[in-house]
């Protein structure tokens, strides 16, 4: 939570000027977070309202002014603080970190010092509303909240123009109460128990009023379907030869990247990575694609030319992702924002399993035709070695290659194209030796490609990109020779087996309908 401090310097007492003066100062302290700040100022004006009567000094970080040592000023406070009272609500927030400084060094000074100026032990008040204490506030700096401690406000829905009834059991009205007791300690004086609740019960139910208000204007939960990246650029950004330059960008993750990026949803809520931080904790394995696929994503849409989506290789788990941009938001100082939805690729089988897989079978085979052996293909390494291709260009290029061929893989997967016995269907018994045969030389030539393509989307210089691009074509050369044979007589027996299959199965279902018109 952020850091709460004076608004007024507390005066300082010699002990004797205690003693012999009017009813000594009572002085609390609101520590809160600054996303509360609004609902904190109505409860700061609710209990300088309640307790007009008493010298109450309430102190929060509004008087803090730019340029102040806002630490020292802290600490004086806490140091000379009767009631800490600290406001919890149900959302994390990034600056629950300061009220755990606070209560910490709150918890200190009153071991340096138990009794206050205001002449009862110092205390700290935990209020909750909405919410348990979280568990990032439990046992700072040796303080523990007890359950017993905690006042906890339930969202309960008031009706417009109703007062609400708050009893001595309320959370509220306990807390006005035990407030309200240590200020009539301090002054030595009490109104009696009845017109004290009659009193409290009054501003208890406003004060629940505006708990209750503010609690509507909250957002209760927040659910991510699906996950989001924003790029932002405090200028417009600029163009390289490898595409858009993001070095200096911020980039916010919003949803559960725990499936792609080494990053858990907790991690990731109210805060900001640079750019680098991002790709830092990109897997390794993927990181030069994915990298790649971002900022050439991100040149296309800004450049206004061409799809303005992308496919990126997002394979561990054993999932795959398409990205695609929903906004560009430009602002007048040319500080930009790119907004980039990563959906996770789902698909659902129907009908006969034995038709499907052999129907994903035929498909793998005839996308890999297309994308690497026709010579219609933009792939193809005659096109992509060719000198007016630029880095950028082939960089776009090849990591959209590595994204379909990914997502041709995972279609493999998910077929389970590797069972043994779909693959004696396929090539028949007794043929082990071929097929790990087929499976080595692809397995080989495949990570050749894929190193190849790594180094490509890697290469910044002018001389090391040339080099590596070569090393490419050479290496997409291989791959397209070594897999074309295979590929053409896998594809072939797949439609063979599916048109047998589908005929076999016409032809028993015709059988049937002749055995029940004859039955």
């Amino acid at each position: 939570m952020k850091a709460t401090a004076m608004r007024n310097k507390f005066p300082k007492k010699s002990k004797s000027s205690l003693e012999n003066s009017a009813p000594s100062r009572i002085n609390i302290f609101i520590s809160y977070a600054h996303e509360d700040g609004e609902l904190v100022a109505s409860i700061d004006s609710l209990l300088r309202e309640t307790f007009e009567f008493a010298p109450l000094s309430i102190y929060r970080d509004i008087e803090i002014k730019e340029g102040q040592n806002w630490a020292k000023q802290i600490d004086t406070a806490l140091q000379e603080t009767d009631i800490l009272l600290v406001i919890f609500t149900e959302r994390m927030k990034m600056s629950h970190s300061y009220t755990g400084y606070e209560i910490g060094y709150f918890n200190r000074s009153i071991q340096q010092n138990r009794r206050g100026s205001a002449g009862f032990d110092r205390i700290y008040i935990p209020f909750c509303i909405g919410a348990d204490v979280p568990d990032t506030m439990h046992d700072i700096q040796g303080v523990s909240i007890g359950a017993d401690e905690v006042y906890k406000v339930l969202k309960t829905k008031i009706e417009s123009g109703v007062e609400p009834v708050v009893d001595e059991d309320h959370p509220v009205f306990k807390l006005l109460a035990r407030i309200s007791d240590l200020v009539m300690q301090t002054l030595g004086t009490g109104s009696g128990r009845a017109t004290k609740s009659a009193r409290i019960a009054k501003q208890a139910s406003a004060l629940y009023r505006i708990i209750h208000d503010y609690l509507q204007g909250r957002v209760s939960s927040e659910t991510y379907p699906e996950r989001k990246l924003i790029i932002r650029t405090l200028n417009r950004p600029n163009f390289g030869r490898d595409g858009i330059d993001l070095s200096k960008a911020s980039v916010e993750l919003i949803g559960d990247f725990g499936d792609i990026f080494d990053l858990t949803t907790t991690q990731t809520i109210g805060r900001e990575f640079t750019w680098l931080e991002v790709c830092d904790k990109i897997p390794a394995e993927l990181r030069a694609n994915c990298i790649a696929g971002i900022q050439q994503l991100a040149t296309t849409v800004l450049k206004g030319g061409g799809d303005n989506y992308h496919v990126v290789t997002t394979v561990p788990r054993d999932k795959s992702f398409r990205m695609f941009v929903s906004k560009v938001v430009t602002y007048v100082s040319q500080k930009t924002e790119i907004h980039i939805y990563v959906v996770q690729m789902r698909t659902r089988d129907y009908g006969d399993p034995q038709s499907t897989r052999l129907l994903k079978a035929i498909s793998v085979g005839l996308r890999f035709r297309s994308l690497v052996l026709e010579d219609q293909s933009p792939f193809r390494p005659e096109k992509l070695g060719y000198p007016v291709v630029t880095a950028a260009d082939l960089k776009a290029k090849v990591s959209e290659m590595l994204g379909q061929m990914d997502l041709i893989l995972r279609e493999a997967v998910e077929a389970d194209l590797s069972d043994p016995a779909f693959l004696i269907l396929i090539w028949g018994k007794k043929q082990e030796k071929k097929v790990q045969d087929m499976i080595d030389v692809w397995e080989k030539t495949r990570r050749q490609l894929y190193a190849a393509a790594d180094e490509v989307l890697s290469a910044s210089d002018d001389d090391n990109f040339r080099r590596k691009k070569e090393n490419f074509v050479k290496a997409l050369q291989a791959f397209g020779g070594e897999i074309e044979t295979m590929n053409r007589e896998f594809t072939s027996r797949i439609l063979t087996l599916l048109r047998n299959y589908v005929e076999q199965k016409i032809s028993l279902s015709s059988n049937e309908e002749k055995s029940v018109t004859t039955g």
